[in-house]
């Protein structure tokens, strides 16, 4: 996984150097502002979202007191009266191009977009209202989007993503392939066209989430209080696109960490001309109206505080810790950037010492052979052999390793340690990972939250009845999928298997199983992440055309540690595996 918040960094960086007397800074950008917003809700062929029309009414109100005129914005929403506004196909790239043919050299372009978006064949999409997954041209393609914009003259240009809301899926069935792809959205949008500045409402692999407390997606919610001033740190009554940055990703990053224990990290890519000012404050008024009736003020809870009524203490000191769990591996994340992998070490010591969780260093031998001195000793350690640092002192490093299951520490050379495979991995207090091995922490996303919902003993009887219920269920629901397994029709097995799932109690779980054929290699993107030996079960969990998402035990992991980082996960063939069955398991 690539380095985490690294782009908060960077962005921090920019605006720091940026200097405070500059005459950019001190006037507005000349020109005129156009924007186009467009949110979508009432899909035909995708599950629904909530509020992404709401969020672009309210965007809309808020730039008109932000300097925008009203005639210059162009809202698409679900309840436009006139259909050229319904963001249907055909009228979403219609009102773009006429949108980019007003634009001119001197003005300013901001376009936003919240609805779904998928990752398919390669590419990636955003979906208007009458999406349909199974014809590329009911979508929009990121790709003539940026086109587009990389044509337009407007001398500054902003694209706003809020498209990673929900599980992208047709009513009635769940597509975990299209679930997963819409994840891989935000991948695509991280390298825009020279002059285009990308804002998304989150980072690679997360969810945007929705908090009906706010009315509004809570990315939405503070990029609006940003524009209202809040973001305008230096008081000069301009917001100017890093401080509205800087205010929207710590705002919805803490937020989303106290009140759902998640994490949601908005990113800013791309390149900019001069000093990209969003808001002119002047034009503000100091008391805005709401852009509909909403709860008194009194009765809505404040998105800032702290505390909320009837919160368990308890369950409020795991998100604070999970909060500053997560700003400290920003922090290392920024060293390890810089290649400081002793400034680092220093702050995941401090942070240790807090007895909240850690923050561990961990890298792989480069060399052939490396020499570890231990007390009294010598080990030699071969290439790829994982380890965990902890000091840097002159041109060594004091590690910890494992022999087998025996931890061992000693000092080894600098040399020996490629500085760019040092990665920093997030450990919860409580978590099993604490007592993991460097190599099986490698294997396990950065930030390594592990949930374990408490087991609750239910008395023998009622266990027996839910168990008996399970079994009648399966006995009908099994040769359905047995049906589609031997039609072929695999995502109709799988999505079959996850509907009964997502039902039935605990007591029993119905999985699609595979065996390979031969060696085979399992990808993630283009990168071989690891191979499967010949006869091997696998787990089946997601299906993208004749790709599969297999898991498997990793044969080399300790079995004394949780199931994540047993498994070797990723995408390979279907052409590679034989004998797709269905299989059941109780739970004890």
């Amino acid at each position: 996984m690539s380095r985490l918040f690294s782009i908060l960094w960077v962005c921090t960086f920019y605006y720091s150097c940026l200097p405070a007397t500059s005459a950019i800074a001190q006037e507005p950008a000349e020109g005129q502002k156009y924007a186009l917003l467009i949110g979508v809700d009432d899909y035909t062929h995708l599950n629904p979202l909530k509020f992404c029309g709401s969020d672009m009414r309210g965007l809309r109100d808020q730039l008109l007191r932000s300097g925008f005129a009203e005639d210059h914005i162009y809202t698409m929403h679900d309840r436009a009266e006139e259909n050229r506004y319904r963001p249907n196909t055909f009228a979403f790239k219609q009102q773009l191009k006429v949108v980019l043919s007003l634009v001119e050299a001197e003005d300013t372009l901001f376009i936003a977009f919240s609805g779904h978006g998928l990752h398919l064949e390669g590419k990636s999409y955003l979906c208007p209202l009458d999406a349909n997954p199974n014809y590329l041209e009911s979508l929009i393609s990121v790709e003539s989007i940026f086109e587009q914009l990389a044509e337009c003259p407007a001398r500054q240009k902003l694209f706003l993503v809020d498209a990673c809301r929900n599980e992208v899926d047709p009513p009635g069935r769940r597509s975990v392939s299209l679930s997963h792809n819409s994840r891989s959205l935000t991948q695509s949008l991280q390298h825009p066209p020279s002059g285009l500045v990308v804002l998304t409402s989150c980072d690679v692999g997360e969810y945007a989430l929705e908090d009906e407390n706010l009315d509004h997606g809570i990315f939405t919610h503070f990029l609006m209080e940003g524009l209202q001033g809040k973001a305008d740190f230096n008081q000069d009554g301009l917001v100017k696109i890093f401080e509205l940055f800087e205010f929207v990703n710590q705002q919805t990053k803490d937020y989303v960490a106290r009140n759902f224990t998640e994490v949601q990290r908005p990113t800013l890519k791309g390149e900019l001309n001069g000093n990209f000012i969003v808001a002119t404050l002047e034009k503000t008024s100091p008391d805005p109206s709401p852009s509909r009736p909403s709860k008194p003020a009194e009765m809505r809870p404040s998105p800032s505080s702290t505390e909320r009524p009837s919160i368990d203490p308890a369950r409020e000191t795991g998100r604070k810790e999970l909060v500053e769990l997560v700003n400290t591996l920003k922090q290392v994340e920024s060293y390890l950037a810089q290649n400081e992998i002793e400034r680092a070490l220093i702050v995941c010591e401090k942070f240790r010492s807090q007895n909240i969780g850690e923050v561990r260093l961990l890298g792989q031998i480069s060399a052939k052979l490396a020499e570890v001195q231990i007390p009294n000793d010598y080990y030699a350690l071969g290439p790829d052999h994982a380890v965990q640092l902890l000091r840097a002192v002159g041109d060594r490093y004091y590690i910890q390793f494992y022999d087998r299951k025996t931890p061992q520490r000693g000092w080894i050379q600098q040399a020996d340690l490629d500085p760019k495979r040092v990665v920093a991995k997030a450990i919860p207090k409580r978590s099993k990972a604490l007592n993991a091995t460097p190599f099986e922490l490698l294997n396990i996303p950065s930030l390594a939250v592990i949930r374990e919902p408490p087991y609750s003993r239910k008395p023998p009887r009622e266990a027996y009845e839910q168990r008996k219920r399970a079994m009648l269920a399966i006995r009908e629901i099994v040769p359905v999928v047995e049906r589609y397994l031997k039609e072929e029709n695999f995502e109709y097995a799988l999505g079959t298997i996850e509907k009964f799932n997502g039902q039935q109690e605990v007591t029993a779980k119905l999985h699609l199983q595979a065996t390979t054929q031969r060696e085979v290699e399992l990808k993630i993107g283009t990168k071989v992440v690891a191979t499967l030996r010949p006869s091997q079960e696998v787990e089946i969990t997601k299906i993208s055309d004749d790709w599969l998402w297999v898991e498997a035990l990793n044969p080399s992991a300790d079995t004394d540690f949780n199931r994540t980082s047993q498994t070797l996960q990723g995408w390979a063939p279907r052409s590679e595996f034989y004998r797709l069955r269905v299989t059941t398991k109780y739970a004890n």
